[in-house]
């Protein structure tokens, strides 16, 4: 398998260039030595002069084991163990830099993972190797794509160093639904003006309740020891309300912010606040409440928008919900583009 094969036959040229380009992801992923097994058993069947196999989740499973070795399983092996949603997403996440390889590699077709949902016990989900022809652009080196030798990997990115996001609406907290739940609108609109006040109204509150403690503590004579304590809470309160709205505050300037835990709804973790710009105004635009994700290519976790810390200071990225340590991306919320911080 480290040589393509010399019988002519496209399939078998594709299958060889296919099991590489597999080998380039990195180790102990489920979904990439799940592949490797399934293209081996392809690879054998066409030799024979069969059709490529229809595996279910089971069979890979036994495949797997008879390759990579493990533990027997306790229990019957279901679809859990192989779940086709994540196996779609791990697929979907290199097309481009499958497709590519395979390309510069001189394959005239490609080699897709084709799953047919089951619907119970008796009807599980299967999996099969089928071989579309490639793209024109991508198959004829002579088009005016450029491609790289067929001696190594390769591409314009190497693969897992890029995602591409996607929006989508977020769901709003319970306490902001009134103010910024439903559609995105326009701070100039009925709603902006409400918006405007709620993210404006801790300010003059911290003020008033600072004017009101002071004349309290004035208008007892000899009360000045007792200054300290109704103060330091009042500013204590003033500073969290402060904190707590510095997204809003922010987005004429930055335009993307993290949203604060308390406007996100519970069935989320991250969320951001969108203001798009549509004049130079510092109160123009429409502001949203998106959730901006991506499926991570290394391995096919989700990646959420987080603030960069103290490891990208001023800075949006996009970690993986697997390893949010080890597989960060940068965010561009323009060309929905991010490519990997942390070498590999």
């Amino acid at each position: 398998m480290d040589k393509p094969t010399d019988s002519g036959s496209p399939t078998l040229f594709a299958l060889d260039a296919y099991v590489r380009w597999l080998e380039t992801d990195p180790p102990q992923s489920k979904h990439r030595d799940s592949l490797l097994v399934l293209a081996a058993q392809s690879r054998n069947a066409v030799l024979r002069g069969d059709e490529p196999p229809v595996a279910d989740v089971p069979q890979i499973h036994s495949w797997h084991r008879d390759r990579f070795g493990g533990a027997p399983p306790t229990d019957p092996v279901t679809g859990k163990w192989l779940p086709a949603a994540q196996m779609t997403t791990w697929q979907d996440s290199r097309a481009e830099a499958r497709r590519q390889f395979l390309a510069a590699a001189g394959s005239a077709v490609d080699v897709e993972l084709a799953i047919d949902k089951g619907g119970g016990r008796h009807n599980q989900t299967t999996y099969r190797l089928r071989f579309p022809a490639l793209p024109v652009s991508e198959a004829d080196p002579s088009s005016e794509a450029e491609v790289a030798p067929s001696s190594g990997p390769v591409g314009p990115v190497s693969f897992g160093e890029r995602v591409v996001y996607r929006m989508e609406p977020a769901t709003p907290s319970w306490l902001v639904v009134p103010f910024i739940g439903g559609e995105a609108f326009h701070i100039r609109s009925a709603r902006g003006v409400v918006f405007i006040a709620m993210v404006g109204l801790p300010f003059p509150v911290a003020v008033l309740c600072a004017y009101a403690s002071a004349f309290i503590l004035w208008s007892k004579a000899g009360a000045f020891a007792g200054w300290p304590a109704p103060l330091a809470f009042v500013a204590t309160i003033a500073a969290i309300l402060t904190w707590s709205m510095r997204p809003f505050w922010q987005l004429p300037n930055l335009r993307v912010t993290i949203a604060p835990e308390w406007a996100v709804g519970i069935s989320q973790f991250y969320a951001q606040l969108r203001l798009t710009r549509d004049n130079d105004k510092k109160l123009g635009g429409r502001f949203d409440l998106v959730r901006f994700y991506a499926s991570c290519p290394i391995c096919a976790g989700t990646v959420e928008i987080r603030d960069g810390g103290r490891a990208w200071p001023g800075r949006l990225v996009g970690c993986c919900s697997d390893s949010p340590r080890e597989h960060v991306y940068g965010f561009d919320a323009v060309t929905l583009d991010g490519r990997l911080l942390i070498g590999r």
